[in-house]
């Protein structure tokens, strides 16, 4: 049986549609759920076809939701720049798939961006340093999974820390706290 997981793990990496339990989309998603069908391996075997479909699916998925989450952190970012005189000289640019919002000599800069291979988003904090954060499917949100800190979460602390007043996140795509 063990020998036939192994298969399905060289023709996939992501099994979480067959999966009750793990939702994060990404290289572990497989292994986290091949516990659970080990039993049903030899039944259930899936051809290479299908696993190229769930796989672009998966895919699919993820780029929509990067894509949207992105965009949304961009519009976002210009208000908070037109909004609070603090950042006037700060700026925003999004470019495939890489967001850099400076927010000017005394806060820094902040780069988010798409890093497709891992299905993930990376951030660049002039705080909090570098996080990687996972794409949770099933209830759509990005958290860094070191820490259970969501994405939009640790933006929200990290700029009203900065701003030293509550900052609203809560319109961008794919928000949770």
């Amino acid at each position: 049986m063990l020998k036939n997981a192994l298969n399905i793990a060289k023709i996939t990496r992501s099994f979480t549609p067959f999966c009750n339990k793990y939702y994060i989309v990404g290289k572990r998603s497989l292994f986290n759920c091949m516990d659970t069908h080990l039993q049903n391996i030899n039944s259930n075997f899936i051809s290479n076809t299908q696993c190229r479909k769930l796989s672009n699916q998966h895919s699919l998925i993820y780029e929509k939701a990067c894509e949207e989450t992105l965009e949304s952190l961009t519009e976002f970012f210009e208000d908070i720049m037109e909004k609070y005189s603090a950042l006037a000289c700060g700026d925003v640019t999004y470019n495939d798939g890489v967001l850099t919002v400076n927010l000017g000599k005394d806060y820094g800069t902040y780069v988010i961006n798409r890093q497709s291979p891992n299905k993930q988003i990376w951030l660049s904090s002039p705080i909090s340093g570098p996080k990687r954060f996972d794409y949770v499917e099933i209830d759509k949100y990005w958290i860094y999974k070191h820490d259970g800190q969501t994405l939009h979460n640790l933006l929200k602390n990290e700029l009203s820390s900065i701003l030293q007043k509550e900052i609203d996140i809560s319109k961008c795509a794919y928000y949770k706290i």
